[in-house]
């Protein structure tokens, strides 16, 4: 949860990892109430 400009929003996350793989996946309240979901990936990269 976090305000922005005195508007309160919500998310809730879940966080997976598989392998080398890091999945997000988020579910968002806008501002209206409406929820959405967002998605994305990380992979882990080797240092060099």
């Amino acid at each position: 949860m976090w305000i922005d400009s005195g508007t309160e929003n919500r998310e809730w996350w879940e966080i997976t990892i598989d392998g080398d793989t890091m999945n997000w996946y988020a579910l968002r309240e806008d501002e209206d109430g409406k929820t959405y979901t967002v998605t994305f990936e990380m992979k882990r990269v080797n240092e060099k």
